[in-house]
């Protein structure tokens, strides 16, 4: 599942070790920056690639695999105590 998350610019160090304890105890699979994602490569995302990520988002939206912003707010809180 792919999620997008919107981080105050003055939080991206707090974020990002918060990103990587989940990366190591396995819960996140990959993160990618936006400055990643705006540098060319040879395995960029093809716009079919891209069409099909929004597709599956769609579908997950419309069965409710979403979180809603108010429970990730409780969850960054609890994390903080």
């Amino acid at each position: 599942m792919i999620y997008q998350i919107n981080v105050q610019q003055s939080k991206v160090e707090e974020f990002l070790l918060i990103i990587q304890s989940l990366k190591k105890l396995g819960v996140v699979k990959s993160v990618q920056s936006p400055e990643s994602l705006s540098i060319p490569s040879d395995n960029s995302t093809t716009t079919e690639q891209l069409i099909q990520r929004l597709n599956r988002a769609e579908e997950e939206v419309a069965v409710g695999k979403v979180v809603p912003s108010e429970q990730v707010k409780k969850m960054i809180e609890n994390w903080k105590n």
